[in-house]
Order: C-alpha cells, then sequence, then structure tokens
C-alpha cells in the first residue's frame, strides 16, 4: 500500500486523515513535483492543486500540533 511505504520511509504518519483527494496532491509535492507537474498528472487546474495541497498542510500541520501538545502533557505527568 502507497501510504504505509511512505509512512515507513519518511516517518510520516497518519496521512490517512487525508481524503485521497487531498493524499495525492499532497504526496507527489512532498515527492518533487511541482505544482503544474502535478496539474497535469491528476488533469486538474493549477489552482485547485495549490489549494489542496495547501489544506493538507494545514491538517498536518495541525494534526503534529495537537500531537505534540498530547506528547508533552504525557511527558511533564
Amino acid at each position: 500500500m502507497e501510504n504505509s511505504t511512505l509512512q515507513d520511509q519518511h516517518g510520516l504518519h497518519n496521512l490517512t486523515i487525508l481524503e485521497t483527494e487531498f493524499y495525492t496532491p499532497f504526496i507527489k509535492y512532498f515527492e518533487g513535483f511541482n505544482y503544474n507537474e502535478i496539474a497535469h498528472i491528476l488533469e486538474l487546474p493549477v489552482a485547485t492543486v495549490k489549494l489542496r495541497v495547501k489544506l493538507a498542510r494545514k491538517v498536518i500541520g495541525n494534526r503534529f500540533n495537537t500531537y505534540l501538545s498530547d506528547s508533552r502533557m504525557q511527558f511533564n505527568q
């Protein structure tokens, strides 16, 4: 499965929180494709790709911050 391979290789966890429409452009961007290339591959407008990558980064960032907060709370107890 692509998700588990990426998680294993890059230490990324819980990317399954993203829906496919956000996951795929984000992963392509993470792999080094630019927005134009991703738009061509996925047959989407460039603006749509940019928005989906931006939203995916926001979701992942929020989850990461929540994880850090939870970890700090457990560590301090």
